[in-house]
């Protein structure tokens, strides 16, 4: 079936759901005329009206209600199709640029990239790891095509993502914690206050909302912020820093979790620093990869729903 035919089976589709040709055509974006003149020309190839003309609008002839089932499987089926078609052209030469957050660069890589390449053997997977502020920057630009990153009370401000053309797909949410090493007078404590904690020296993740948060936490109460003894955008360094030198952290909980495990790191608790973390796929709304970047979006959504964080 020729592309013309298509289109005019697309148009005739339009028309018979919305009953009207004046909504049809601005919904296709064609001019009415332009609308009216591909349904005549369909109808001449069966010599009988598809439709008839009312003052409401539109209803579908016999003739009309034969075809239209025909005519949607007819473009599903091409549709489909297409995708595959091009689903087969993106396996050959994909290219997907990702951006990660410190936080995830250990344990979204493993399991999500590996399965991405066994689907797209052919795949050019490029990762970048840096802040929230620097992913929306990369995605802001088009150096990113899509990140992965923690967002602050969970949501992109509207207005940002509209100016930068950035999508927001919220996946899931953590807290960040007070921790220090196991061996630390902290450690052993069930919970400790705001001015305990701001005579305490801390290694804190280089983000400008954790940071921001951090010590606005402590400046909102009138108290003086604890000396930033390390600043990092490598969270790698962190728990050996705290151990080394007995710094207290602030990190989130899927991030430091093995190190609570094995018996590195422990929890302290105090309540005013449990700050909450949308976590979130940040996305340009146009790729040249759209079918294998889809793809790479549902991965990654389905990691973090299954609470793989």
């Amino acid at each position: 079936m020729n592309v013309f035919r298509m289109t005019k089976l697309r148009h005739f589709c339009a028309v018979a759901e919305h009953g009207s040709i004046g909504l049809a055509a601005r919904l296709l974006n064609i001019s009415q005329p332009a609308l009216t003149r591909s349904l005549q020309r369909l109808e001449s190839e069966f010599d009988k009206p598809l439709f008839e003309r009312t003052a409401q609008g539109v209803t579908l002839t016999p003739l009309g209600q034969t075809l239209l089932p025909h005519a949607k499987t007819i473009l599903v089926e091409v549709d489909r199709a297409s995708e595959n078609l091009q689903s087969l052209k993106d396996q050959q030469r994909v290219r997907i640029r990702l951006g990660l957050s410190p936080n995830f660069v250990r344990h979204v890589i493993p399991d999500v990239i590996e399965a991405f390449i066994t689907r797209y053997p052919h795949a050019s997977v490029e990762v970048q790891s840096g802040t929230g502020e620097q992913l929306l920057a990369l995605l802001g630009s088009g150096a990113l095509d899509i990140a992965v990153t923690l967002v602050w009370r969970g949501t992109l401000d509207a207005s940002l993502g509209r100016v930068m053309n950035i999508h927001q797909i919220r996946v899931g949410e953590t807290t960040a914690g007070v921790y220090a090493p196991s061996d630390h007078p902290l450690a052993g404590q069930r919970s400790s206050s705001l001015e305990e904690l701001a005579t305490q020296r801390w290694a804190v993740p280089y983000s400008l909302s954790i940071s921001y948060v951090f010590q606005n936490v402590f400046t909102s109460r009138s108290l003086a912020p604890p000396l930033q003894t390390i600043n990092s955008s490598h969270l790698s360094m962190i728990v050996p820093l705290c151990t080394r030198l007995q710094l207290v952290t602030i990190m989130p909980r899927h991030v430091v979790a093995e190190d609570v495990a094995a018996g590195r790191m422990a929890p302290v608790s105090c309540p005013p620093l449990e700050l909450k973390y949308g976590i979130s796929l940040l996305l340009r709304r146009r790729s040249s990869a759209m079918s294998a970047l889809n793809e790479l979006t549902e991965m990654l959504k389905s990691h973090f729903r299954r609470g793989d964080a």
